[in-house]
């Protein structure tokens, strides 16, 4: 859905018209409204698709640690919205719309074997055509990097038609010479800008850095409503696969049992998943863990080294060994 404006047309009717109106945003110039003005605009009110996740004309950034289950969870949330069904028990869905999911590093096997288990062999016609995907192996060149003009107009004929575009992930598809560096990130945060006022719904995945946060500079941030954060629980080990809290960092607009923290862990069946949804706050083990004892669990996890632990929390390597043991005591 479009703002009806004097910034944005009302319809956008072919390719050429998607490029146009991409440029006249880029180059109009300011215009001031008095109150009077900016109270009698038509302004449509945005409307969820999975309340309250996502929403039209909000963007999300969801990070995690490598191999935490973030694909698995982003590809949970594409379907849903595609298909306008509940992800979990926690978010109802509001209605079906048509999603982009551009994946930057999986190989097609595994995002085809993964999608065949989200779905369970149950896509409708209209779903699954509502759900469309870009996949490295299956592109006959590079995939793009958004973080250049090129690679944001080579996406602009399948964005034309999409509500919400998934960019899985910021790392593989950005290609920046400086995670940290702001200025390097401007192009991304325009491109997002505008790709809002089009009416889009952009959800940005990303990396987890040695500290625990997301990836390189926090102005990835500033025009997003919402930051979800995905942690490996206390006591985490690797061979337990996907299974991880869901934790609110920032909530535009979210206040009261929208915002609360989560848990979440994938079962695999043979032809499907099932998410088994546990709410933290009834957890007090849970909520009261130090989160740099769940970095060093998250890290033996993936089967770190006790050196490279400390070294990358700055903990002694004692302490970590008694955190480690501790977790393993209790688990048994």
């Amino acid at each position: 859905m479009k703002i009806d404006n004097n910034t944005i047309n009302t319809e956008v009717n072919d390719f050429e018209d998607f490029k146009k109106e991409i440029l006249s945003l880029q180059t109009n110039t300011l215009t001031s409204y008095n109150l009077k003005e900016f109270f009698s605009m038509p302004i449509p009110e945005a409307e969820y698709i999975l309340q309250p996740i996502l929403c039209e004309r909000r963007n999300t950034l969801i990070y995690a640690p490598r191999g935490a289950g973030k694909t698995w969870f982003c590809l949970a949330i594409a379907w849903a919205a595609a298909s306008g069904t509940s992800p979990f028990e926690r978010w109802p869905a509001k209605k079906a719309c048509k999603v982009l999911y551009i994946d930057g590093e999986m190989a097609a096997d595994d995002m085809q074997h993964r999608l065949k288990l989200i779905t369970a062999g149950k896509a409708s016609d209209e779903a699954a055509e509502n759900f469309r995907l870009i996949t490295p192996d299956l592109c006959p060149g590079p995939m793009p990097n958004i973080a250049t003009t090129i690679g944001q107009d080579a996406l602009a004929p399948f964005i034309k038609d999409s509500e919400v575009i998934f960019i899985d992930n910021v790392s593989s598809l950005t290609l920046l010479a400086n995670e940290n560096d702001t200025e390097s990130w401007g192009k991304v945060r325009e491109w997002i800008f505008y790709l809002r006022k089009l009416g889009k719904t952009v959800v940005l995945v990303h990396h987890a850095g040695k500290n625990g946060q997301q990836r390189g500079t926090s102005s990835r941030e500033d025009n997003l409503e919402i930051t979800l954060s995905l942690k490996h629980p206390k006591g985490y080990r690797i061979h337990q696969g996907a299974r991880f809290e869901v934790h609110f960092e920032k909530a535009r607009g979210l206040f009261g049992d929208d915002a609360k923290p989560f848990a979440l862990e994938m079962v695999k069946k043979e032809t499907e998943i099932v998410w088994k949804y546990r709410p933290l706050s009834q957890d007090k083990k849970i909520a009261k863990v130090d989160p740099k004892h769940e970095t060093i669990l998250s890290l033996s996890g993936q089967g770190k080294s006790l050196n490279a632990i400390a070294e990358a929390t700055g903990t002694p390597r004692s302490t970590v060994q008694r955190i480690i043991k501790q977790a393993k005591a209790t688990d048994n």
